[in-house]
């Protein structure tokens, strides 16, 4: 009987925390992504902010060098302001520090304020634009891992857990069904 619940233990912790590990791994780079999506918004946001308040937009962005929290977009930011100080146009910066970054997001994002600063057009639309469409990416990733919750709990209860019960349920009743056939 120890012998089979030391198997099961040890077969629980193998089949159960090695697919676990796994997960989360994924659920780490999901969530990396869902802070970048954040980042950007909150981006988005403070900036639309400093427009709609009246500021120019190299202004909002030296306003923005404090304001953000998240370092990838201020370096960026900061990238952006340093090019403008060495004589560069301010949409000629954007576009150059866009095609540096790693965020795709971001890029997208400075490479429209980059059109939109050069064809002379409103900020404010650009930015309410991509405000709503990340804010519809997030809700719509969010709903996904909502809808995906329940199946991803059922594949280990299933597949490692439920053989475990069974095992230690079965082990037992095997233990006498056998002392049972040898009287």
């Amino acid at each position: 009987m120890i012998f089979i619940l030391i198997l099961a233990f040890h077969l629980g912790i193998t089949f159960y925390f090695f697919p676990a590990t796994k997960i989360a791994e994924i659920e780490t780079k999901k969530e990396d992504v869902f802070a970048e999506m954040r980042s950007v918004l909150d981006f988005v946001q403070i900036l639309v902010l400093l427009l709609e308040a009246g500021q120019s937009v190299p202004c909002a962005f030296i306003a923005l060098e404090t304001e953000l929290k998240e370092k990838y977009c201020k370096q960026a930011v900061q990238s952006v302001l340093r090019l403008k100080t060495q004589g560069l146009p301010f949409g000629m910066a954007l576009e150059k520090v866009s095609h540096g970054l790693k965020s795709q997001m971001l890029s997208e994002f400075f490479m429209e304020l980059a059109h939109a600063v050069k064809m002379g057009s409103s900020m404010i639309p650009v930015l309410n634009r991509r405000n709503h469409v990340l804010n519809e990416n997030i809700n719509t990733a969010l709903e996904e891992r909502v809808a995906k919750a329940p199946i991803k709990m059922l594949f280990p209860v299933v597949l490692f857990i439920l053989p475990i019960i069974f095992l230690l349920l079965g082990g037992g009743l095997m233990k006498e069904i056998g002392s049972v056939l040898s009287n």
